[in-house]
């Protein structure tokens, strides 16, 4: 099925597998940024619910303090020295705890100096430091005036000092909503985020695999097309604008090269044609002329075989005229040894 697909097409399948890596990816990068937040979330829960059972905590050890004081107050009254130091000592544990509570309360508080300086609500106009600065305060001055047995100063410092700690838990209540929002709208921020990064790194792959789809389709088509020419006999050369430094680059020059090494091959073997026509020319009339002359000197060996025939057979006969002389000389000189004998 591959093999009947164009190279846009093949290309543009490429970029798909990429594309799902790339989304996989940051959508996997996503998830744990929401699983760190989330886990965030959850320690930060979890301190403003330490925060906020100290505080809780601590107004009841104020409360049971402020009891104590009374029912102590109450049994010295009655001259009940039992109890009476029975509740002295409860008065003086819970005081101890209220105090060291708001220690704690001030010192967790100092770690998020957003909520401790600067964070405030509708109908609390101080802030948390503030808030327990004056109940360290309001404390102070109660533990005063039980110390003095000042029963009604004493309840006026109370109840101050408890709204103190009140509002803090308010604020609390606030704060650890005000934070969950802000959570919940940087988490949303971080999918926006997220799916932007996505949307334009894919836009950006889409643009740049066009252009280098562009890029390589005509290029190609260039060569193919010359490559047809070629093959009709015609050497047309690749016209670009600039031959780049890459594999496509590299085909074209090669291919106009071929084309020029070849035209030039051409035109030479026409040249050397033009000289053979010439040359052929050339020898077709000296091949005559040599014809003519093989003519001439066919008719002059003719003519001497035949007088060499005529001579050879002049020689037979005088040799054998010569073969009659010698036997007529022989004859003469037989008779005339015979004559001198008689």
């Amino acid at each position: 099925m591959l093999k009947k697909l164009n190279i846009r097409t093949k290309l543009m399948l490429d970029l798909v597998p990429l594309a799902v890596i790339i989304v996989a990816l940051l959508a996997m990068l996503w998830a744990g940024e929401i699983s760190v937040m989330n886990m965030s979330r959850q320690v930060y829960y979890e301190q403003l619910k330490t925060l906020s059972d100290k505080l809780i905590t601590c107004d009841r050890d104020f409360y049971q303090a402020m009891m104590a004081m009374e029912e102590m107050n109450m049994a010295s009254k009655r001259g009940d020295a039992s109890t009476t130091d029975e509740k002295k000592a409860d008065y003086e544990e819970n005081a101890t705890q209220v105090f060291d509570g708001l220690g704690e309360i001030r010192a967790i508080m100092e770690m998020d100096a957003f909520l401790f300086r600067e964070y405030r609500i509708d109908g609390v106009e101080a802030s948390c430091e503030e808030l327990l600065a004056a109940a360290l305060d309001g404390f102070a001055k109660w533990k005063d005036t039980c110390d003095m047995n000042n029963t009604d100063m004493m309840e006026i410092y109370f109840y101050e000092a408890r709204d103190q700690i009140n509002s803090l838990e308010d604020v609390l209540v606030e704060y650890t909503g005000y934070q969950d929002k802000k959570l919940e709208t940087k988490i949303h921020m971080m999918a926006l985020i997220t799916v932007g990064v996505v949307a334009v790194i894919l836009v950006f792959m889409t643009i740049l695999t066009v252009k280098i789809i562009r890029y390589i389709r005509i290029n190609m088509v260039k060569v193919a097309d010359s490559v047809v020419e070629l093959a009709g006999g015609r050497f047309v050369p690749i016209q670009t604008d600039e031959l780049h430094d890459d594999e496509l680059g590299h085909t074209i020059g090669s291919t106009n090269a071929l084309i020029d090494k070849l035209g030039e091959i051409i035109t030479n073997i026409k040249s050397a044609a033009g000289t053979v026509h010439e040359s052929s020319r050339y020898l077709a009339g000296t091949a005559d002329q040599i014809a003519a002359t093989t003519d001439g000197i066919a008719v002059a060996v003719n003519g001497i075989a035949e007088g060499a025939t005529q001579q050879a057979d002049e020689i037979q006969n005088a040799n054998v005229n010569v073969e009659r002389i010698a036997d007529a000389v022989a004859s003469v000189m037989n008779n005339s040894i015979a004559l001198e004998q008689t």
